[in-house]
């Protein structure tokens, strides 16, 4: 590892051979810094709803892309919220996780770092929201969306102006209601109401408690909703 400023870079982990008498790591490639948010975009957001405990639980699983050739300095001011996602309008930010097939986030002294690279960084933001017969969700984008996913559990349907419905899909052995929707500019919102039951409800534990479920949402994010 090598520190340059206050960021640590690292190289990859390599092994050892046994009988092997020497290692090459791969090279450390260190960028110039940037703290303009703008370099970055959401390649992807899927959010997925849970209706199993007394309040709504919303997960918004982002795939965020620096394809410029800086690293993002991204200030955490409280230790808490990160200044590019934002929570659904009228909810109660529980917190975030990352995935476990993300690109590495970088810790610095007020925050963290985000070079360059190929694989996406992946971020879970999850929250809750009072039931009602009818969710209206507002979710506003800090950073452009290119890609967007809804997965309800079947029973619930939503409507809004740029949705596609695309039917009851099967995903490892669950059925949900998916829907897409088109892209959303910087500093716009994604607009949607939700109405309708789960046909079935099945009884879990408070997921926000339980960190190794979090970090499991890399694979399309239904290893989160499945456990």
């Amino acid at each position: 590892e090598v520190l340059v400023g206050d960021i640590t870079y690292k190289s990859e982990f390599a092994v050892l051979p046994a009988g092997a008498a020497e290692l090459v790591l791969e090279p450390i490639v260190i960028y110039p810094t940037t703290d303009d948010l703008s370099v970055l975009q959401v390649e992807e957001l899927q959010i997925f709803f849970d209706f199993a405990s007394e309040e709504t639980q919303i997960f918004a699983v982002y795939f965020i892309t620096n394809a410029s050739e800086q690293t993002v300095l991204v200030p955490m001011a409280d230790g808490q919220n990160i200044p590019f996602l934002s929570f659904p309008e009228g909810a109660t930010g529980l917190g975030f996780e990352t995935t476990d097939n993300s690109a590495a986030f970088v810790p610095t002294e007020n925050g963290f770092a985000m070079p360059p690279s190929e694989t996406p960084y992946g971020l879970i933001a999850f929250a809750s929201i009072p039931k009602a017969k009818e969710l209206k969700i507002v979710q506003p984008a800090q950073l452009p969306i290119n890609s967007i996913s809804l997965f309800l559990p079947e029973g619930v349907t939503a409507e809004g102006a740029s949705l596609t419905d695309t039917g009851i899909q099967n995903l490892q052995g669950a059925n949900f209601h998916v829907y897409t929707a088109a892209p959303v500019a910087k500093d716009a919102a994604l607009e949607f109401t939700l109405t309708g039951e789960p046909e079935t409800v099945a009884e879990q534990p408070d997921i926000t408690q339980n960190q190794t479920v979090l970090i499991g949402v890399g694979a399309l994010g239904m290893t989160l909703i499945l456990a």
